[in-house]
């Protein structure tokens, strides 16, 4: 007979794949999308991870488990705004054609999110998570390190030495001392709101989503 701690530990690992019967709730890791990881291409894309960061309203914030690619957060060195970045588009075009098939498009929430030391707001199927969101969902330090992908790795992802491997991260926030510069999630897990200069390409991109809880249903 399975002991009941043995039956407590499968249940912790279990993942929402397919044959997902119950409302996703903040905790929760589920597949959805897919896209290149393990960099062979030969054996076609991975699927995606994420993890349920909250549930509000009914709609689900996913934030991807993994550091997916690299991206400098604005091509050229010129002031910007999330508005007007380069990863934004790229999230929004390149990463939403690649990692979403037409049915997982339907799933996703559109929604008006503002974006503190920025301008107005956007309304996008893709982004990335706040400064001040990383730094209040997250509950420390340790729980915001991340690594990266294979394939992101083999592209050139910054690997720190000192936090053993642990990498660097966007937020959409531009700095909150100089619109040359964007916010970022530290190797460290620290939140760092001064920023680092938006053509940096060797810093991480986790995308973020939006479900709607109840309605969650991967593509066959």
């Amino acid at each position: 007979m399975i002991r009941k701690t043995a039956i407590a530990a499968l249940l912790a690992l279990f993942m929402l794949t397919g044959a997902a019967m119950a409302e996703i709730k903040a905790g929760d890791i589920i597949t959805f999308g897919s896209y290149e990881q393990d960099n062979d291409q030969t054996n076609g894309k991975e699927p995606i991870e994420w993890v349920v960061m909250e549930v509000e309203g009914g709609d689900a914030m996913l934030l991807s488990r993994y550091v997916l690619d690299i991206l400098a957060y604005n091509d050229g060195n010129m002031k910007t705004s999330w508005k007007k970045s380069s990863l934004r588009s790229w999230l929004n075009s390149t990463f939403y054609d690649e990692a979403f098939t037409g049915e997982e498009k339907a799933q996703l929430l559109i929604k008006e999110l503002e974006t503190k030391y920025d301008e107005g707001t956007t309304a996008d199927p893709v982004t990335l998570m706040t400064c001040p969101d990383a730094l209040r969902i997250f509950e420390n330090h340790q729980a915001r390190q991340c690594v990266g992908t294979e394939y992101a790795k083999a592209k050139g992802l910054y690997q720190s030495k000192k936090y053993k491997g642990f990498t660097h991260w966007w937020t959409r926030n531009p700095s909150w001392e100089s619109y040359n510069k964007a916010s970022y999630v530290a190797a460290s897990g620290g939140t760092m709101k001064c920023g680092a200069p938006l053509t940096n390409r060797n810093f991480g991109v986790r995308p973020l989503i939006y479900l709607k809880a109840a309605d969650f249903s991967p593509a066959q």
